[in-house]
């Protein structure tokens, strides 16, 4: 998770996924409107972005598309834990082998 304060968040997307900054194939930025609606903007770079956005009811294009989450989320951690439960559903058997939290936690310890 990286806070943008200045720039175009799209840019800063955009950028990350042509220059192969990682190794993510969907990037999800989130945002939080002024009416405490949490929105979801998706990117990639070869169609998986849209396949994301309708797992939360969204849509859009392939590469560039989004979802409106729903109104109980009302702040950016809580998204980011929405966003885990329904990406990662809890499998029938054991863990998933990339699950988003592990992930996260990659992204963690990469920054120290």
């Amino acid at each position: 998770m990286a806070n943008t304060v200045i720039g175009n968040t799209n840019q800063v997307v955009h950028q990350l996924l042509e220059q192969r900054a990682t190794t993510y194939p969907v990037l999800i930025t989130l945002f939080r409107r002024g009416n405490g609606m949490v929105l979801a903007s998706l990117r990639s770079r070869t169609g998986e972005a849209l396949k994301v956005a309708e797992k939360l009811q969204g849509g859009g294009h392939a590469n560039a598309c989004g979802a409106t989450l729903p109104r109980s989320i009302q702040n950016i951690p809580d998204a980011i834990v929405y966003l885990r439960q329904v990406l990662n559903p809890a499998p029938a058997r054991g863990t998933p082998l990339n699950s988003l939290e592990s992930l996260f936690a990659a992204i963690e310890l990469a920054k120290k």
